[in-house]
């Protein structure tokens, strides 16, 4: 299992990212790359030395762009890399973690959570239900905690399940979304779950485990306070 670390960022999530980086820095053991992916931009930021991709904007609505991104990592990642860790601009990792954190017997570990438990979140079930065609039934939310470690494979298949069986390109599909009507992650594991290669991964409900995760996510969007700051810097410092 080769491992690279995938962010997707931007540069309203910069004064973020820079604490992810910095605790990445601090804590990650056993990983191939680290890549961070932006849209092009004049903000000047420290990336620690790790890899960066300056985006082209392709569409106006930037959230799913920024979904259809992470859909395509596999595009950006190394040549040699198998597995794709992704990781959202405002983590920020307090102790040690390396691949096998986030696998069991080299499978990558997707936590899941019954829909009817987190009735908020049932619109999810019919989007991704309709996605597939209604051709399954979706029981499972798969976006339960950041960060989450999907094969590389696993990204290029659905993008080929996609034109296959939709008659349409992830892209065309992601330009098509209105608001915010997308949710990667979910499609994903549902992809995976119900369609391709459910054996290759180790699904945990979290009704029955919740796995060790020294990563805590923040809401980007209410920006870094005080008290916050004072926490971040714990974590990578103290």
């Amino acid at each position: 299992m080769k491992v690279d670390i995938f962010i997707r960022s931007y540069e309203k999530d910069f004064e973020w990212l820079q604490y992810c980086l910095r605790s990445i820095k601090r804590y990650a053991l056993g990983f191939n790359e680290v890549i961070i992916a932006y849209p092009k931009t004049e903000a000047k930021i420290d990336f620690l030395g790790f890899k960066t991709i300056q985006l082209e904007k392709r569409f106006e609505n930037g959230y799913i762009e920024q979904q259809l991104d992470k859909l395509t990592a596999y595009k950006h990642v190394s040549k040699e890399c198998t597995h794709i860790l992704f990781v959202d601009s405002d983590c920020c990792f307090y102790d040690f973690f390396e691949p096998k954190t986030y696998s069991e017997n080299g499978k990558p570990v997707i936590q899941i959570t019954d829909y009817n438990t987190i009735p908020k979140t049932l619109f999810w079930k019919s989007f991704v239900e309709r996605f597939f065609n209604n051709t399954v039934k979706v029981d499972f939310e798969f976006m339960r905690c950041q960060p989450l470690l999907y094969e590389k494979q696993t990204l290029i298949d659905f993008e080929k399940w996609i034109i296959i069986n939709k008659n349409k390109t992830l892209y065309s599909i992601c330009k098509e979304v209105k608001d915010k009507e997308f949710s990667e992650f979910n499609l994903l594991g549902a992809f995976v779950y119900y369609i391709d290669k459910k054996e290759n991964y180790s699904f945990i409900d979290t009704k029955i485990q919740i796995r060790r995760n020294p990563c805590k996510q923040y809401w980007s969007w209410q920006g870094i306070n005080k008290s916050i700051k004072v926490e971040l810097n714990k974590f990578i410092y103290a």
